[in-house]
């Protein structure tokens, strides 16, 4: 025991504090029984307190009794700190043999968020990366999916949350991913409390993600038509459209039908029905079934093995003599005359008509085929019944005529031509001029390789209201870059999987708004 003998002696004494809180110092004197001459005397000591901090700057100074004896100094504290304790005693001829100095630490401190992420006012945050902290400024309990919340427009965002006792923080992880541009707010609750019972003062903050570049994709053209068709249409369509996923002619024709219908395009193999269609039939029930091309491209097995998924059971089949007459009964079933507007693509290959049928699911317009230097008479008769106000020509003289651009004044007052060097600028000059800027939420991106995944994006993106860009496997073409900026959407949606259109590529998509 320290002692203060004489009258006049001064103790001084170190007291490292953990963090911050309260600092309680407690000084008592004990009375000194023993005979004469070994007590000094029965008067009482009287200590003073001090707290000083290690500048030597008086935090408290304390000469009065507190309660039974005792004396008690308090010193409120910020932090991790040492703070020095001064006792003294200036008590005429008073003295005990010792006294008791007993510092105590009393955690009356809240604890804060000191740390979040992402940050408070973030933007461009990754809508399919984002991981949620809270760091705190000491341990705590009560970390929960009920304490630590995210929350969009739409409410709480399912996630779980853990506890990293390492970092003192709470990690919150998104069980889906996040709704793009989009703002976010991140609670955390009065349930978190410090190892001393303070609560947590309930705090929030929020951030935005950014653009949102999902991929829809499956492990073939057949799968990848269902994953489509999924992400686009609920249970109990009236209508699913069926064409050969082995060409394109039949597909793209039966695209806008297909969104005038109210139901998906899906595709199947000549004499089977792959196992991704069936699913995806089996999902949407839908109430009837066209089945587009005649028995030499879909088997009337194939048809029997349908006829099991519309809940009505019915089963349609559309086709012509060739491609160009099979174009033309589609549109025949499925739109009136006095249409608004027709689209003419060649029948003889698929990268420009893959654009032009987007947009006209998107403007429910039927397209129809020609050769490059001829209007076959099936096409011709149903350009005569539509009698359309627009004729819209994809591609350029070298895939359709300027003779048939000719021809075709004669069925509508306005054809317009819709072309570029390659399939990537024609896809870009039909969007341009269909869509203002800034004025899509979603665009859609296929491979200008192939034709199936964009003949299944088609009438997706027609039913979403944007277009279909065409890129290659691994590098974004500078027009399509451009117009992707120009057109600003919310959601860049890639059709089909690396293996036609790269990571790479949708990284470099995705670099165009940092």
């Amino acid at each position: 025991r320290p002692s203060i003998y004489p009258a006049g002696d001064v103790d001084v004494m170190a007291v490292d504090v953990p963090r911050a809180g309260r600092l309680e110092v407690r000084v008592t004197g004990v009375v000194d029984t023993r005979a004469y001459p070994y007590n000094r005397s029965t008067l009482p000591v009287d200590p003073i307190v001090e707290l000083f901090n290690t500048a030597g700057t008086l935090l408290r100074r304390v000469d009065n009794e507190w309660e039974s004896g005792t004396e008690l100094a308090t010193a409120d504290v910020s932090g991790p700190t040492r703070i020095l304790v001064r006792v003294s005693n200036f008590y005429a001829n008073g003295n005990r043999g010792a006294y008791s100095i007993t510092p105590s630490f009393v955690d009356n401190v809240r604890p804060v968020v000191s740390g979040r992420g992402p940050a408070d006012g973030a933007v461009n945050v990754s809508y399919d990366g984002a991981v949620v902290t809270a760091s705190f400024s000491e341990p705590v309990g009560g970390v929960s999916s009920s304490s630590v919340q995210l929350r969009d427009p739409s409410g709480v965002v399912p996630a779980s949350v853990s506890w990293d006792a390492s970092g003192n923080r709470a990690v919150l992880r998104p069980s889906r991913a996040l709704a793009p541009e989009t703002k976010h707010t991140v609670s955390v609750t009065g349930s978190v409390v410090d190892q001393a019972g303070n609560a947590l003062a309930a705090t929030s903050w929020s951030f935005t993600t950014g653009k949102g570049a999902p991929r829809v994709s499956g492990v073939d053209r057949y799968a990848t038509a269902a994953a489509l068709s999924g992400s686009a249409f609920g249970a109990g369509v009236p209508v699913a459209y069926v064409a050969t996923g082995a060409n394109f002619p039949d597909a793209l024709a039966a695209g806008p039908a297909a969104r005038v219908g109210g139901g998906p395009l899906l595709l199947t193999m000549p004499s089977q029905v792959p196992d991704a269609t069936r699913s995806e039939l089996a999902r949407l029930r839908p109430g009837r079934i066209v089945v587009i091309g005649g028995p030499g491209v879909v088997s009337d097995g194939v048809v029997a093995t349908l006829r099991g998924y519309a809940t009505s059971g019915s089963v349609g089949r559309i086709y012509g003599t060739d491609r160009y007459a099979t174009a033309a009964a589609i549109s025949g079933s499925a739109f009136a005359g006095g249409a608004s507007r027709v689209y003419i693509a060649t029948g003889a290959n698929y990268p420009d008509a893959l654009s032009g049928g987007a947009d006209a699911a998107r403007t429910s317009s039927p397209i129809l085929l020609v050769t490059p230097n001829a209007i076959p008479d099936s096409t011709a008769a149903e350009l005569a019944r539509l009698h359309p106000g627009q004729i819209v020509v994809m591609g350029g003289p070298g895939v359709v005529s300027d003779a048939i651009v000719a021809k075709l004044a004669s069925y509508a007052p306005s054809v317009v031509r819709m072309a570029g060097q390659t399939r990537y600028s024609t896809a870009v000059a039909l969007s341009a001029a269909s869509f203002a800027a800034n004025s899509v939420d979603t665009v859609y991106l296929a491979t200008g390789a192939a034709f199936p995944d964009g003949l299944s994006a088609g009438p997706v993106a027609g039913l979403r209201g944007g277009p279909l860009l065409l890129v290659p496997t691994n590098s974004l073409p500078p027009e399509v870059a451009a117009e992707l900026q120009r057109l600003d959407p919310t959601n860049v949606v890639f059709v089909g999987g690396p293996g036609v259109i790269s990571d790479a590529l949708r990284s470099q998509v995705r670099a165009l708004w940092p």
